[in-house]
């Protein structure tokens, strides 16, 4: 069964590509780019874990805040690796070993 799509649910703004210019273009407010949502696009993926828990008991182990808490965590303690990422350096070494 589709969704049915609200029409207010249209994109209604170009995205933007531009980044400020001047004393204030380094802020990482500066960074952030609006772009235009894919029409209905990620309806489509949205999960519901009703029926995997009913039939087989299964529940997720993380729920969404603290998956993102953690992401943000892990991304916070490996700002080495984001910075060789960022300006080309990584050469695919291993972080660590996983247990």
């Amino acid at each position: 069964m589709k969704n049915k799509i609200s029409k207010s649910s249209k994109p209604t703004a170009k995205p933007s590509t531009s980044r400020p210019k001047g004393p204030q273009s380094n802020t990482y407010k500066s960074l952030i780019i609006y772009v235009t949502d894919r029409f209905n696009h990620d309806r489509g993926y949205a999960i519901d874990v009703r029926k995997i828990a009913k039939e087989l008991d299964w529940h997720p182990e993380e729920t969404f805040e603290s998956g993102i808490r953690k992401i943000k965590q892990w991304y916070s303690d490996n700002q080495q690796w984001c910075k060789k990422i960022q300006d080309s350096s990584y050469q695919r070494e291993r972080l660590g070993v996983m247990q």
